[in-house]
This record gives structure tokens, C-alpha cells and sequence, in this order.
């Protein structure tokens, strides 16, 4: 399993996650959000990165051919304490920020990651959104309303596209969106990662649900 975002509530929760089912695990964190912790316990698997830009990217997909890694699952998890704080807080270029980092760098990552999913294996692609748009309120920034329900449309139209491409060549995609409370649904959470790992994705492919 491939883990974008280790290094946050959700991150380390899926990790144990993993650790229980004793899923193999390579991790990434952004260098600002590095866990020294899971450095020490994942050695070469725990990954660092500036950003995840171009050039990140390029040394990364090298990292995983010099090694010829495949993988059967990849989540994108996502800095979701960016989207806590009140919309008044964000200014434009934070926003324009959070469309790059949570709409634009997924689209990258899900491009350059592509060629090592475990096609063989049917490999399962699961993201994390926000269920803003979804069901029209409790948004994670509070009172994000148009601007959170634009980034979480974004990111869900893009999902739905790349599916609908990828299934037929083994590859299905789906999302779990959440609303503010999600640290308090962890249960049904993982219901829904094990739901879309276990191999029903493929019938159901490029489906989002909703954790509310």
C-alpha cells in the first residue's frame, strides 16, 4: 500500500490499519509534515518530499523503478488541519493554494504513480474528500460554502473521469468524502477503506461515499 499524508489523524489511523492486516506500507509525507517517529519505524519507506511538484515526482517514480515496486493499493489522504481553521481566515491565494495542493497534485501523482499499480492484482485507488456539495453542510472549514463544495466538486470530477478510463485495464478508483466530525467516525471510515479494498470496487467503480 501506497499512503499519501501518513502523518495526520487519518494517516496513522489507516496505517494501523495496514499494520492489522499486515498490508506492506510505503509512506509519504510532505518535509513540513514530517513524523520522526515513522521515519525511525519505516526506514526507506517512510519518503519526504519539498513538494510534489515536477521534480519530486520524477526522483519518486525512480525510486519506485530502481526497485520495480507494484502496488495494490493507493490512498490519498490529504492535510485535512489545512481545512479546519474559519473560512474568514483564508485569504485568496490560501485558497488557490488548497485547489493546487488538494485538486492539481492528485491529478500529477495519479499520472506519474499510474505505471506501478499492480494491474495484475486489480489494484484499488481510494481517495479522501469533503463531503461539501455532498450533503450541503457540516463542510470541514466552517462555513466553507461554495469554495470547499467547488474544491471537493473538483477533485470528485476528476476521480470520476480517471475511473471510468482505468477500470477496464484493472485499475478502479473511488473516494470516501467527510464532513467536519470525521475524527469521530473512524468506524465507519474504516468500514468504507475495507469495502473498497476488498474487490467490490470493481463493480462499483468511480462511486464516492459519504461518511455524515
Amino acid at each position: 500500500m501506497l499512503l499519501f499524508a501518513a502523518n495526520n489523524f487519518l494517516g496513522k489511523k489507516i496505517i494501523e490499519f495496514a499494520e492489522e492486516n499486515e498490508i506492506e506500507l510505503f509512506l509519504i509525507d510532505l518535509k513540513k509534515e514530517k513524523s520522526n517517529e515513522l521515519e525511525k519505524k519505516y526506514g526507506d519507506h517512510y519518503m519526504i518530499y519539498e513538494s510534489l511538484q515536477a521534480d519530486d515526482l520524477e526522483k519518486l517514480m525512480n525510486n519506485f523503478a530502481k526497485e520495480n515496486i507494484k502496488f495494490d493499493y493507493v490512498i490519498f489522504n490529504y492535510y485535512f488541519k489545512k481545512l479546519r481553521a474559519k473560512k474568514e481566515e483564508f485569504s485568496a491565494v490560501d485558497w488557490d493554494q488548497l485547489l493546487e495542493e488538494w485538486i492539481l497534485n492528485n491529478f500529477l501523482i495519479f499520472k506519474n504513480i499510474y505505471p506501478f499499480l499492480d494491474k495484475e492484482k486489480k489494484s484499488k485507488v481510494i481517495y479522501f474528500n469533503s463531503a461539501r456539495g455532498y450533503i450541503g453542510d457540516n463542510c470541514i472549514v466552517e462555513g466553507g460554502d461554495i469554495i470547499e463544495a467547488g474544491l471537493a466538486g473538483g477533485l470528485t470530477g476528476m476521480m470520476t473521469s480517471i475511473a471510468r478510463e482505468t477500470i477496464p485495464e484493472g485499475v478502479s478508483v473511488n473516494s470516501i468524502a467527510l464532513a467536519n466530525d470525521y475524527r469521530e467516525k473512524w468506524k465507519k471510515i474504516r468500514w468504507v477503506l475495507t469495502l473498497w479494498m476488498s474487490g467490490i470496487a470493481e463493480y462499483s467503480c468511480a462511486e464516492t461515499i459519504k461518511i455524515s
